[in-house]
């Protein structure tokens, strides 16, 4: 009898100690990727469908990498400029340089739904910090026949500071250029 209460004693005190053991914590880039999910997500709902959120809004050093923010805001010095210049033309209502349309989509009407495909992430060697791509395929339904294509979203952090978007890579079967820096360049030197 007092072997198996022996056993029955060891029994719960293995089960009593194994469910205050802490459980492994996943494998992988889980936050990271999670990060990276709400950074694609907050981008395309505040500048998928147009341009203007630029215009109208601060833009979001926390969203925009330091590059790529800086092209931003030199693209809007530039229309802002342009507006300045017309206004004291002698054609005040002439329409001034802007970007339109949707600027983070291959599609000028931008998507009207997104799902990521994958998250690839790889630390950097210049000097710290990491970098991610992630291919996002796009859809708009509001335009016949529905258009549906896939885009490549960069993301930098460096010294982790934070994702951020650094550049955006077009479909070349939709895209009107390749990139999103390279067309923000191409306005800010008035080469369209």
């Amino acid at each position: 009898m007092k072997s198996i209460a022996k056993f029955l004693l060891f029994l719960g005190l293995s089960w009593l100690l194994s469910g205050c053991m802490k459980p492994e914590a996943p494998t992988g880039n889980t936050s990271a990727e999670t990060d990276i999910r709400q950074k694609v997500a907050e981008l395309y709902a505040k500048h998928g469908k147009s341009s203007d959120s630029l215009y109208s809004h601060a833009i979001s050093a926390d969203l925009f990498s330091a590059d790529l923010h800086h092209l931003l805001q030199q693209a809007l010095a530039v229309t802002r400029a342009d507006q300045e210049r017309i206004a004291k033309s002698e054609h005040p209502s002439d329409k001034p340089a802007m970007l339109e349309g949707s600027i983070v989509s291959s599609l000028y009407e931008g998507p009207t739904g997104y799902s990521i495909q994958s998250i690839e992430i790889a630390e950097s060697t210049q000097p710290l910090g990491a970098q991610a791509t992630v291919r996002v395929t796009l859809e708009n339904t509001s335009v016949s026949p529905t258009a549906s294509w896939t885009d490549s979203v960069e993301l930098v952090n460096a010294f982790d500071s934070g994702w951020r978007v650094a550049n955006i890579r077009f479909s070349p079967e939709i895209g009107h250029s390749s990139d999103l820096v390279t067309d923000l360049q191409a306005f800010i030197s008035g080469q369209p």
